[in-house]
């Protein structure tokens, strides 16, 4: 299972949940694991920005038509458009090296969307101020779009970022204390 996103806290938790839920059957554990990861990552975000003092506002279902997954925003302050993600693949977990690869790509789109290439997603998203991760260490990254999406030589990424590993450090880039 390390090879498809669960090592770490998604591992010890969020598989292990739903191989409790469904210990008779691997693919609806695996399935419902990946909406537990989900669920993870935006309690975790929830949790970063109400500490700091903003409402953490989610729509009422998962609108796979905007690229952003909830809003925050402080009193008198202006709205900022989050996207949530979960890096829950790191190569050489086992060792301690590598980075956590995060996913941009959002893949819940039907077959016939103009999203879909085939059984690929190719939609990356860019409609949104920050990018919170919460990697399978448990620690939680947030980025702005720019830091997120902008390669060094200007360009935009294609389907992934690449976080390093920290351990009992946030990566977080913008202060938001």
């Amino acid at each position: 299972m390390a090879n498809k996103g669960f090592v770490g806290i998604f591992e010890d938790q969020a598989l292990a949940a739903a191989k409790e839920i469904f210990p008779n059957d691997e693919l609806k554990a695996f399935d419902y694991a990946k909406n537990v990861k989900t669920m993870m990552a935006v309690s975790a975000a929830t949790d970063y920005f109400t500490r700091r003092g903003y409402a953490f506002t989610v729509p009422q279902t998962d609108q796979q038509g905007f690229d952003w997954d909830a809003i925050v925003c402080r009193p008198g302050g202006e709205p900022k458009k989050v996207q949530v993600k979960s890096a829950g693949y790191c190569k050489n977990y086992e060792k301690g090296t590598d980075s956590w690869e995060v996913n941009l790509k959002s893949g819940h789109f039907s077959k016939d969307s103009k999203h879909m290439d085939g059984g690929t997603c190719r939609k990356v998203p860019h409609d949104f101020d920050l990018i919170f991760i919460l990697d399978g260490d448990g620690k939680q990254t947030v980025m702005t779009q720019d830091e997120a999406l902008k390669k060094p030589d200007g360009t935009y990424r294609v389907h992934s970022i690449k976080i390093k590993r920290s351990h009992n450090i946030s990566q977080a880039k913008i202060d938001f204390s």
